[in-house]
């Protein structure tokens, strides 16, 4: 709250985007921590099922490990032609990527906006700083009035700068676990499709 006082008004919505970034970050944990997806082996074994038309099997299979690939074994071992499930396996793919891309883009421009604010703030502390040197009689100028402004209009670049770094962070991280969850289930989903893929 000290910082808060003396950086000047421009703290308030860094406070608040801090908060909700936090927030983000704590939700996106918790929903990338508890997807399951299946391992290597047990994706080799769910291919088996599917490929040996024991549907029930694959389904069963899947519950027990990794409960959000029972719809896409499911679209991917329907009877209809092949174009038809390469479509329902993609648009299930796409609604999960899709769900797993909810709010973190909150963070990308928290990171973008959160120095800008601080930035600001650092330049109107300035000013005000500056000004009231200005307005002092006689032409003396009061190293310790200065000083203070200075160090007290900088506190928002610091706090932007420790709300943004973090963000930019977290967002990378998110962004990097969704393109491996994305390119593990179209892998899985093509050699579904195409079994003679996985021998090469």
């Amino acid at each position: 709250m000290t910082w808060i006082d003396q950086g000047g008004l421009l703290m308030w919505p860094l406070l608040f985007l801090s908060v909700v970034a936090l927030a983000v970050i704590l939700d996106r944990m918790i929903v990338f921590s508890t997807l399951k997806l299946p391992n290597d082996a047990q994706q080799t074994d769910l291919l088996d099922f599917i490929k040996k038309g024991r549907v029930r099997d694959a389904e069963e299979r899947a519950k027990a490990f990794a409960p959000e690939f029972v719809s896409l074994v499911n679209e991917l071992s329907g009877n209809a032609v092949q174009e038809k499930r390469e479509r329902l396996a993609t648009l299930h793919i796409e609604e999960l990527i899709h769900n797993l891309d909810k709010r973190i883009g909150w963070l990308a421009t928290t990171g973008r906006v959160a120095p800008l604010l601080g930035l600001l703030g650092t330049v109107l502390g300035m000013i005000h700083t500056f000004s009231s040197l200005s307005a002092v009689q006689g032409g003396a100028l009061d190293m310790t009035l200065l000083a203070d402004g200075i160090w007290q209009a900088l506190i928002t670049t610091a706090s932007g700068l420790i709300v943004a770094i973090p963000c930019v962070m977290a967002h990378q991280a998110c962004v990097r676990s969704q393109e491996a969850i994305a390119f593990k289930l179209t892998r899985f989903a093509n050699l579904a499709l195409d079994p003679g893929e996985e021998k090469k």
